[in-house]
């Protein structure tokens, strides 16, 4: 598996950054950033693995899968108003 290395973390992070950026682009770098946390390649995979391993207990807690898609990309949102507020743009929400 792969870590973002500092140059490329920077990049991702820049976008965070950016009082113009598209919300395409706050997912988009949110993704890049979240992935790796986790040691997988994609999302989707990581949840089914957790679900998976979920299977074998007696119960299946979902609060420890990963989060959705789009729970991931609301957090990228989220995450992108509250940089913005702390570098003094103010945001419509």
């Amino acid at each position: 598996m792969y870590v973002l290395n500092s140059t490329e973390l920077q990049k991702v992070v820049n976008i965070f950054r950016d009082e113009d950026a598209f919300p395409d682009d706050v997912d988009e770098s949110g993704q890049k950033v979240l992935i790796p946390l986790y040691w997988v390649k994609n999302s989707k995979e990581l949840r089914f693995k957790l679900f998976q391993k979920s299977l074998v207990k007696n119960y299946v807690s979902l609060s420890s899968l990963l989060p959705t898609t789009t729970a991931a990309s609301e957090h990228s949102l989220r995450a992108y108003l509250q940089v913005q507020l702390w570098s003094g743009f103010a945001k419509n929400p």
